[in-house]
């Protein structure tokens, strides 16, 4: 990092953001509890949230960065420090707007990704390799607002699903 950026200010708003889910889901995950289920409580079998669905849209985030601060470029050690390679990190963003995805969540344990078509725009499946938690997470932008899909089935449904949203 440039010496020019020592007290600089970075500032994101995020707007309010939508939050829906469907099925039998499991509850939010807090730093406390989280820790004890992983101690006594018995992993979910592999079918138990298979129905679950969650959705999360909302307006692309505003950034102010001070000049010199390659804000594209630390967002690329962000999914590195996740698990992805660089590569996947360069394909990941000439695919999706990472400015628009700013607030989602991408999945650790990443088994794999593609570029898929949901409807008009281009978007990014992601398939996770755990057992206990989502199975595939389908993320895009159109319009200046970000989705993310999130399912614990199969993820064959996440762009009919995806295209359904009006």
């Amino acid at each position: 990092m440039p010496a020019s950026l020592d007290n600089a200010v970075v500032s994101v708003q995020i707007p309010h953001e939508l939050h829906a889910q469907y099925g039998t889901c499991p509850q939010p995950a807090t730093a406390g509890n989280n820790i004890a289920n992983q101690v006594i409580d018995t992993p979910p079998s592999a079918t138990q949230f298979a129905d679950c669905v969650r959705l999360t849209e909302g307006p692309s985030p505003i950034v102010g960065v001070p000049a010199g601060l390659d804000l594209a470029k630390l967002a690329k050690v962000g999914l590195e420090v996740g698990g992805m390679t660089p590569a996947q990190a360069d394909d990941f963003f000439q695919t999706v707007d990472w400015k628009s995805t700013l607030t989602l969540t991408v999945p650790r344990m990443l088994r794999s990704y593609e570029q898929v078509q949901v409807g008009d725009v281009n978007g990014v499946l992601l398939t996770m390799a755990g057992r206990r938690g989502p199975g595939y997470t389908l993320i895009w932008a159109k319009k200046g607002v970000a989705f993310a899909l999130v399912g614990f089935g199969d993820s064959g449904q996440a762009i009919p699903l995806a295209k359904s949203l009006k």
